[in-house]
């Protein structure tokens, strides 16, 4: 009887390497960005791998080709498009504004950041 074992770990670091496994894990999770814990429960290397090879996991996802599970050095034109959009979609399928745990791809915080004014202690637009 023979034992079938699977290698869990990569046998190169590289950044292509990386880019590899990051294209492999995509096509296990699907459509949907690649998060952190995505990484730690499908990936042969460690987040941290990720940051350290390329600067951060959000320039890794985009180093292959991905889209990153929040966005980076978003601009003001950005997130106002992002913010009406999501308004819009709310509105005509739910019939309500949006709350912060509607953003997807945007922490509240960033949102904050960028539009202080307004944005009181209920996490409401």
């Amino acid at each position: 009887m023979t034992n079938k074992f699977e290698i869990d770990f990569l046998g190169n670091y590289s950044q292509s390497a990386l880019i590899e496994e990051l294209k492999r894990v995509q096509k296990i999770v699907g459509g949907r960005p690649i998060t952190k814990v995505d990484i730690d429960k499908h990936s042969k290397a460690g987040w941290t791998t990720y940051f350290k090879k390329f600067g951060s996991f959000s320039k890794a996802l985009l180093a292959a080709g991905l889209e990153p599970s929040r966005r980076v050095n978003t601009t003001n034109d950005e997130l106002i498009n992002s913010v009406v959009e999501l308004w819009t979609l709310t509105l005509e399928k739910e019939g309500r504004r949006p709350f912060a745990s509607d953003l997807k791809n945007i922490s509240f915080h960033t949102v904050k950041i960028h539009f202080d004014e307004g944005l009181g202690a209920g996490k409401r637009f």
